[in-house]
């Protein structure tokens, strides 16, 4: 079996071959046991990617995170 990369470079090859989509859908569907405080902190994350606080964010980036922004708030709303 070959050896897998690791390191900064293979982690960017991951996030640019649509890797950070998953990563967003991911953390924001799986939304099971999580409660108020989890969802808040989420949207702050998601907003501060957005607002690029995280760096640059180019077009799909920014879309999966409007997609999660719009799944988290739900989330939030959902555990009122």
């Amino acid at each position: 079996m070959a050896k897998r990369a690791v390191g900064p470079a293979a982690w960017a090859a991951f996030l640019y071959e649509g890797g950070m989509d998953w990563i967003l859908s991911k953390r924001v569907t799986d939304q099971q046991g999580k409660d108020k405080n989890y969802w808040i902190d989420e949207i702050a994350f998601l907003e501060a990617r957005l607002n690029g606080g995280q760096g640059d964010i180019d077009k799909e980036d920014q879309a999966a995170c409007e997609e999660a922004l719009k799944a988290a708030k739900a989330n939030l709303a959902a555990t009122h």
